[in-house]
């Protein structure tokens, strides 16, 4: 069920439901450890599954993963942007 499926089932609730349900999320959402940042970010990968942008949403990168630059050979690489710019 995509989000708009959702709120289109909330939509049918009675006022007092509709509440709790409101209470509930957001509850929930202050006990989640997201900041609000990473919550528009998913609400907008969500978007664009719903649309068909893309296929899938693809996995969430770990700053806890150990990251390696990729080493290039020659001058570093903002070097080449800024003369590409001054051309």
């Amino acid at each position: 069920m995509n989000t708009i499926e959702i709120l289109s089932e909330i939509k049918k609730l009675p006022v007092v439901e509709k509440h709790n349900l409101f209470k509930k999320l957001s509850d929930e959402l202050h006990n989640d450890s997201y900041s609000t940042e990473e919550l528009r970010e998913q609400e907008f990968e969500q978007m664009l599954l719903a649309e068909g942008v893309i296929k899938q949403i693809p996995p969430r990168w770990n700053d806890d993963d150990d990251f390696e630059p990729v080493k290039i050979i020659g001058k570093p690489l903002s070097e080449t942007i800024i003369e590409d710019r001054g051309k």
